[in-house]
């Protein structure tokens, strides 16, 4: 049966589940986030609010009870960060305007992102 349940970042614990304690969950806050359990599901966490200070290497820690017998699994999180804006799209001269053989001057931007945004250039469903 279940001893323990364990989260970590890092090095860092941050949450426990000990079945025979009182209480049996334990969160360990220490960042700008939130740190959500379910009561329902021992073990489960949910991070709410995170910023790029939530990157790094997660692992879950599973123990045994009576040969204290220890299980893991570790992943990375990567934090993505798009802000709220829509692509701005800017040419010289109206399309309508453009004829055979026409030269078009465009440029398209968009804010800030993490990781930067790719902006591709596509003609009638083709990349160009």
């Amino acid at each position: 049966s279940l001893y323990t349940y364990k989260w970590y970042k890092g090095s860092h614990e941050f949450y426990r589940h000990l079945p025979r304690e009182n209480p049996p969950t334990k969160v360990f806050h220490w960042s700008q986030f939130n740190i959500e359990t379910d009561a329902t599901e021992p073990g489960k966490v949910i991070l709410r609010g995170v910023n790029s200070e939530a990157e790094g290497s997660y692992k879950c820690e599973v123990s045994a009870e009576g040969t204290f017998h220890t299980d893991f699994a570790e992943a990375n999180l990567t934090v993505i960060d798009v802000e709220n804006e829509s692509l701005t799209l800017v040419q010289d001269s109206p399309l309508e305007e453009a004829r055979t053989g026409d030269r078009r001057k465009w440029n398209c931007t968009f804010g800030q992102s993490r990781p930067p945004a790719h902006i591709a250039w596509f003609i009638n469903g083709e990349p160009v």
